[in-house]
């Protein structure tokens, strides 16, 4: 729904910006005597809820896609002896190298996963 920088300037407008101009004229606003506090501060809060909406969409749209991924980690337990994974890297390892944390989404495999060795 929304490019990175687009969310992340959003978000921040959000959680930081909305609320603390919100309070700000709702505070003065009763000391100083300043217009329409109530209407102004409940359409800030109005805007800022519709935005969070919007925002909590994005999220789950965003994480049901496999956008935020670095691969998949298949899974088989066809095997009751012994389980299996394979790693399906959709991330460069060199990428991966740089980074803090990477994320695999898990899935179970659709067929069984063949034994692999250390052998030449």
């Amino acid at each position: 729904m929304f490019s990175n920088k687009v969310y992340d300037f959003l978000k921040m407008i959000a959680q930081f910006i909305l609320p603390a101009i919100t309070a700000l004229y709702a505070t003065l606003g009763d000391i100083w005597g300043l217009p329409f506090v109530v209407q102004i501060s409940a359409t800030l809060a109005a805007i800022n809820t519709c935005l969070g909406v919007m925002l909590g969409i994005s999220t789950a749209q965003y994480k049901k896609s496999d956008a935020y991924t670095d691969g998949t980690l298949k899974i088989d337990t066809s095997d009751p002896d012994t389980d299996r994974a394979l790693m399906v890297a959709k991330t460069p390892f060199e990428e991966m190298k740089t980074k803090s944390v990477v994320t695999f989404k898990v899935e179970t495999a659709s067929k069984p996963i063949p034994v692999m060795t250390d052998e030449v």
